[in-house]
């Protein structure tokens, strides 16, 4: 065979396999979008309160169903990795996301925010990344941001422990390592 036509015959390979994934990452995303009720919208700056934290730089991680952490949900953006602000209010949680809709978490739907090494699949380190816990309609999800300071983890959590309702979770908070109790 010539070199023209093998190098042909790969991109051609190539461009299928993309598209194949592109086809099943919309797929996944119309199937979690049955599962995973709209989001919670960003109240008006002026609703917000007062800011216990930040904003804080991180990066987005993913969005998982509580009961499987490996399940990222992919709709709702909620699936893709990003540059993010996080900022606590009284009123909740902002993930200001670069790129797709930023995320809000009221203060009583949050259930529990704990140090873990990932979300989704995504090992950052041991305790390195923040979990939230927290409830969109009847799903449970755990939402996984990495502050870009190490050092910023501690008194994230501490906000986000001091602005939650403290209402109980329909499973138990996410472990250090990001699995379920």
């Amino acid at each position: 065979m010539r070199p023209e036509i093998g190098a042909a015959l790969l991109g051609v390979l190539v461009v299928v396999l993309l598209l194949a994934m592109a086809r099943g990452w919309r797929r996944s995303a119309a199937r979690a979008a049955d599962v995973v009720p709209a989001l919670p919208q960003v109240p008006a700056p002026d609703a917000l309160g007062a800011v216990r934290a930040g904003p804080l730089e991180a990066t987005y991680l993913a969005t998982a169903l509580a009961t499987d952490r490996l399940a990222r949900v992919a709709a709702h953006g909620l699936g893709s990795r990003c540059p993010a602000r996080v900022t606590v209010h009284d009123a909740g949680t902002l993930v200001e996301r670069t790129g797709v809709p930023d995320l809000f978490v009221p203060t009583a739907d949050l259930l529990a925010a704990t140090p873990a090494s990932g979300v989704a699949g995504t090992a950052v380190g041991r305790d390195r990344a923040v979990v939230l816990r927290w409830r969109c309609g009847t799903v449970t999800l755990d939402t996984g941001v990495l502050p870009r300071h190490a050092a910023d983890v501690a008194p994230l959590v501490a906000a986000l422990g001091t602005s939650g309702s403290g209402a109980a979770a329909d499973g138990p908070a996410p472990t250090t390592d990001g699995s379920p109790a």
